[in-house]
């Protein structure tokens, strides 16, 4: 496993409510808040319920070792061993 999928499972959905909290912090937006926190559920859930039963179903085992081994949403600390 290479990139930044060895260390999070969704990168690319991570990054856009980073982007979005980055901006509702710069321009001190309530509205920018909110609209990061509905983007986030909204990802949550379609990850939830729809994208990994559907990588489940494709992948099988190899997916289950995958999930059991690289967090959802946030990089854990044991990933970045050194050596």
């Amino acid at each position: 496993m290479s990139g930044p999928y060895r260390y999070v499972r969704n990168p690319m959905y991570l990054s856009g409510m980073i982007l979005l909290l980055g901006e509702a912090i710069y321009f001190r937006s309530a509205f920018l808040q909110v609209y990061m926190g509905v983007f986030s559920a909204a990802f949550h859930t379609f990850v939830v319920r729809y994208e990994e039963p559907h990588l489940r179903q494709r992948f099988g085992a190899e997916y289950e070792r995958y999930l059991a081994s690289v967090p959802r949403w946030g990089p854990s600390v044991k990933l970045f061993k050194l050596g």
